[in-house]
């Protein structure tokens, strides 16, 4: 997938414009370094994330007061113990909350409160994390930790 037209796209829909919704992209990385991620880590991106990583190493929203897709440095592996089946990934930060992604394939996205929640469903893919995002124009009511409070 082109992910920028795509995310340019979605932040002419209203409720992103009226929350004055941005983007910025950063620098894509190279295969190499994001595969000796992989190599270091033990694991592969599942192929959405993957390809957002190939064309840009991060986004930041709203001029950066929240980080839908974080640079792959930033971003920690939970590693797959007693409570995790498989491996997570956190790709993406708020200020009240944390956006994780399974690394089986599609990549299902669950989100935590910042400060302590169950895991919860967020979105199946990729494509549908930022279509939420969005159409919702979850912004700074997420990012203030107000979200449901309209």
């Amino acid at each position: 997938m082109n992910w920028k037209p795509f995310l340019i796209e979605l932040t002419e829909l209203p409720p992103a414009k009226v929350a004055k919704m941005d983007v910025t992209f950063f620098a894509s990385l190279a295969e190499e370094p994001l595969s000796d991620w992989e190599s270091r880590n033990e694991v592969r991106l599942p192929r959405s994330l993957r390809s957002f990583y190939l064309q840009s190493d991060g986004m930041e929203a709203q001029k950066g007061e929240w980080r839908p897709v974080l640079p792959l440095s930033e971003c920690e592996l939970l590693p797959q113990g007693c409570e995790l089946a498989e491996p997570w990934l956190e790709f993406g930060r708020s200020l009240s909350h944390r956006y994780f992604s399974k690394l089986e394939e599609p990549g299902t996205i669950y989100r935590v409160e910042v400060f302590g929640s169950d895991p919860e469903f967020f979105a199946q893919k990729l494509e549908d994390y930022f279509r939420r995002i969005f159409r919702e124009a979850i912004t700074s009511d997420a990012v203030s930790g107000q979200a449901g409070r309209r």
